[in-house]
Order: C-alpha cells, then sequence, then structure tokens
C-alpha cells in the first residue's frame, strides 16, 4: 500500500467506520460519592480524546460544588462515545461530627435493581429519634418521590410503586445524619 495522504485519508475513514465501538473504551464512573467540601476535583479516566460533562466542561476533571446527577460523555480515538453518570452529595461542616465523618450506620437492603414494578427497601438499624425520608432523583436531578416516614421501630421496610418512565434514577435515603444513595435502573 503507498503512503499518499490520500491513502492514509481512507485508512482512518475505514477504521472509524467499521470499528466495532460495543468493544472499546467504556466511561465508569462511581453510582454516588460524598464529597466534604465545594472545592473538591474529580477526574475521570484521562485516556479518551474527548469530554463532555452536563455542566458545559470539557476536560476530563471537573469541580464538584453541588449536589446532584453529573453527567460524562466520552469520545475515544476511534470516535466511539460513552456516557456514564453519578450522583454527587456535597456536605458541609455542619455534616460532620466531632468523632469522625458521618457514616452510613445503618444498612439498606434495594431489591429488585433493574425494578418492573416496585422499588423494595429494607432499613435496619435506623435512628427512631429521627425519620426517615426517602427521595429518588430522575437522570437530570429532579425529585420524582418523596416521602418522610416516622420511624418507630431500628427496622423497617418500604415500597416505592415504580411507575416511572424507564432509565437510570437515585434512590437517597436520609434518617437523621446518616444517608445511604444508590443508582436505580427501571425497566418496563
Amino acid at each position: 500500500m503507498s503512503s499518499n495522504s490520500s491513502d492514509n485519508i481512507l485508512s482512518q475513514s475505514y477504521l472509524h467506520e467499521y470499528f466495532d465501538c460495543d468493544y472499546g473504551l467504556k466511561i465508569d464512573l462511581p453510582e454516588a460519592i460524598t464529597v466534604y467540601n465545594t472545592d473538591t476535583l474529580f477526574t475521570a479516566n484521562n485516556y479518551f480524546e474527548e469530554y463532555k460533562w452536563n455542566t458545559g466542561n470539557n476536560t476530563s476533571t471537573i469541580n464538584l460544588n453541588s449536589d446532584g446527577i453529573y453527567y460524562l460523555t466520552v469520545k475515544d480515538k476511534n470516535g466511539c462515545l460513552s456516557m456514564d453518570s453519578m450522583y454527587v452529595e456535597i456536605l458541609n461542616k455542619n455534616d460532620i461530627t466531632s468523632n469522625n465523618l458521618i457514616q452510613n450506620n445503618f444498612e439498606v437492603q434495594v431489591f429488585p435493581n433493574p425494578a418492573v414494578d416496585n422499588i423494595n427497601i429494607n432499613v435496619i438499624n435506623l435512628d427512631i429519634k429521627n425519620d426517615c425520608q426517602i427521595f429518588l432523583f430522575s437522570e437530570n436531578g429532579s425529585i420524582v418521590y418523596y416521602k418522610q416516614y416516622s420511624t418507630y421501630t431500628i427496622n423497617h421496610d418500604y415500597t416505592i410503586n415504580s411507575n416511572f418512565a424507564n432509565g437510570s434514577y437515585v434512590l437517597k435515603i436520609i434518617n437523621g445524619k446518616n444517608s445511604f444513595s444508590k443508582k436505580i435502573i427501571i425497566l418496563k
């Protein structure tokens, strides 16, 4: 094969057209993270050619400056796209105890995931002095479900009727100073 510029253009075009993106690089963000100030930088894998965050940032590093869902779309050298999201919770100084950072002192089981009809939640070791708040956030960060429950026992089961559109959601449970977040998939 000759090495003139038209052959190089043909070769690059051929590779892009026939490269199977199903086997390309994929971005893999954590489901949810908690940070303890608004000056926290987060860096995604830096082996992609292009980055586009829903905040408008176009680099692999982003400043996490507010609670919510952050979306990232990346493009690899073959032109293949990959997208992922993560829920970010930012705690302020009042959320930090004198002995240690806020810890999840309760156990949460969420099933099934993906959900079809109902999302079942089993919470063990609740703080009965505080209500239990359950949020479900859509992909764009909007609250699509919220319920506040009084806690009379340390163990409790909750059910959310999952009559929401197909997609990814973030389930967040708050009980006193404890919190729990998990990505939930709804498939009808």
